[in-house]
């Protein structure tokens, strides 16, 4: 994504079942945890409540860590809920 803009058109299609293929600028999920002007994307979560206010619009995420080496979240939901919990995200590690 390279404007703020575009987070609400992605929030619109992807809640009207388009799926949607992007990208958000950060090495790490928590990276896009930490931008809130993504927060959308992710599930709208509440740092002071420990809460998503939605889903999700991607239940898939994948963290480019260098050539070949990737880090693959099956559940987004998931992922966030564990970042609002103060822990470490469950990734699967994937080498190419």
């Amino acid at each position: 994504m390279r404007y703020h803009g575009d987070v609400a058109v992605i929030q619109t299609a992807g809640r009207r079942g388009v799926s949607v293929i992007a990208t958000a600028h950060g090495r790490t999920l928590l990276d896009v945890f930490e931008n809130p002007v993504l927060h959308p994307l992710i599930g709208d979560p509440d740092v002071l409540t420990g809460r998503r206010r939605s889903s999700p619009i991607f239940r898939v995420a994948v963290e480019i860590r260098a050539k070949g080496l990737f880090v693959l979240h099956e559940d987004v939901a998931g992922a966030v809920d564990a970042l609002l919990a103060g822990d470490v995200p469950d990734g699967t590690l994937v080498t190419r």
